[in-house]
């Protein structure tokens, strides 16, 4: 009988304990449930968010590819708010097909995207660069080098180094091109807006004055030069100007001579086009071009008969002609005599038919042929 009562309090001590660690346990299990489960929504958002961001930027790619540009640049502009990485991967993917089309000469296509960006993103240096590039590519160096100087307030310190050295070698080029043309009247109105930006830069004034003086606009040509600096980089071209323009003030021409034996040869320029050289020769009345020259000119020189003259081997027969027009220096003189004489050999001869029109020295400390209009 006691034996029965002891297991049965037993038995009832442990059903006790078995309750009583439930009733501990459960609120652990409860607490664990509800910080849990607001949990598993969070990667379904981040999930969508990726998604949403992704899908904005293949319709950027899709829209740029078939060049419905305003609406790529749309996209584009939501990118920026929204994932600015994934806006600027897309914008240097831009920048790599613009440089492509542009090596393509893809010309109206890289026109149209950046005009639609530009308005839009109107101070962007690099699409910026792209245009001043196009614009070069379509024969408008002029208004590629005036882009850049614009460009060039805007930009940080190394991309104006970048832009600067660009602007050496349009400008540079520029001038080249127009000198080869002869076009001094260009020269001087683009360089005039270049000093606008750059007021200083020899280079610009040193083509102006050069230009300036070609048109035989002294005064400006001077005034041009004026304006250089003491220290700039061009001075032995400046100091040659200068005297140019100072001969023209005293109307006495100084043409290079070069020396050749007992003899000078000099540069011509014939009916305003044909460059040669000439021998002085002041024994001769009469100027001597070669045959081969007389034939190679244009307009066709008039034939005037035949003559005789007296050569260092005798007498001979001539072939008279009247050519448009010899230049020397700045000294030109219209409807100009010439011989041609077959038995002749060696260099063409000016002779006195020209030099009688001017008073003339040669100086041979200088090596030049003066000419003072008389």
């Amino acid at each position: 009988m006691g034996w029965s009562f002891h297991t049965k309090l037993v038995s009832l001590l442990l059903l006790l304990s078995v309750a009583l660690n439930a009733y501990l346990l459960w609120p652990e299990k409860a607490k664990t449930v509800v910080e849990t489960t607001p949990n598993t929504t969070i990667p379904a958002t981040k999930k969508q968010s990726k998604e949403l961001t992704n899908s904005h930027y293949q319709l950027a790619i899709e829209q740029f590819q078939k060049q419905h540009f305003t609406a790529a640049v749309a996209s584009y502009q939501q990118l920026i708010n929204s994932q600015p990485l994934q806006a600027e991967r897309l914008y240097f993917k831009w920048l790599d097909a613009l440089d492509s089309w542009l090596l393509n000469n893809e010309l109206t296509t890289t026109e149209a995207f950046l005009q639609v960006f530009l308005s839009s993103f109107p101070y962007d240096i690099k699409m910026l660069q792209l245009e001043a590039e196009r614009l070069v590519k379509n024969q408008q160096p002029h208004q590629a080098i005036v882009a850049l100087f614009t460009l060039q307030s805007m930009a940080n310190e190394a991309e104006q180094a970048a832009v600067s050295m660009r602007l050496t070698q349009l400008t540079q080029a520029q001038i080249n091109a127009l000198s080869e043309r002869e076009a001094w009247q260009d020269i001087v109105n683009q360089t005039a807006v270049w000093l606008d930006y750059s007021s200083e830069n020899p280079y610009y004034l040193m083509a102006q004055a050069n230009a300036y003086y070609k048109l035989g606009d002294l005064v400006s040509a001077q005034s041009s030069l004026d304006r250089l600096n003491d220290n700039h980089p061009l001075k032995s071209q400046a100091n040659k100007l200068q005297n140019l323009i100072n001969n023209a003030y005293s109307e006495v021409d100084f043409i290079p001579l070069t020396k050749l034996g007992a003899h000078y040869l000099l540069d011509v320029t014939i009916n305003n086009t044909l460059g040669t050289q000439l021998m002085i020769d002041t024994g001769a009345s009469l100027t001597v071009l070669s045959q081969t020259l007389i034939d190679s000119l244009y307009p066709s020189p008039e034939y005037l008969g035949t003559m005789m003259v007296n050569t260092a081997n005798g007498k001979t027969t001539a072939q008279r002609y009247r050519i448009e027009s010899i230049q020397i220096g700045q000294q030109i003189i219209s409807d100009f005599d010439v011989l041609a004489i077959s038995q002749h050999s060696g260099h063409s001869l000016l002779g006195m038919n020209f030099l009688q029109s001017f008073k003339f020295n040669i100086n041979q400390q200088t090596n030049q042929l003066e000419l003072d209009k008389q």
